[in-house]
């Protein structure tokens, strides 16, 4: 703390239990993005042995189809 104060960087931090109000992007994008990554990914690789390069792989092409459909206009506005 005293390195950040010397080179004149402030500090700030949340309240607990506060995050899902000062952070909406959190919880009206990312949340959604996330519980679409996670569906398809499961869907995709639930054959594939854990930390292959397939597996590996298949983690842009289940984000890339979460982005689409969750990151929208209407969410981000939204948050």
């Amino acid at each position: 703390m005293w390195l950040a104060f010397s080179n004149n960087v402030q500090l700030l931090f949340l309240l607990a239990h506060t995050s899902h109000i000062l952070q909406p992007l959190d919880l009206l994008v990312f949340s959604p993005l996330k519980a679409k990554y996670r569906a398809r990914h499961n869907e995709v690789v639930s054959s594939f042995d854990e930390g292959t390069v397939t597996e590996n792989r298949a983690f842009l092409k289940c984000y890339q189809q979460a982005r689409v459909h969750r990151i929208t206009k209407s969410n981000i506005k939204a948050g």
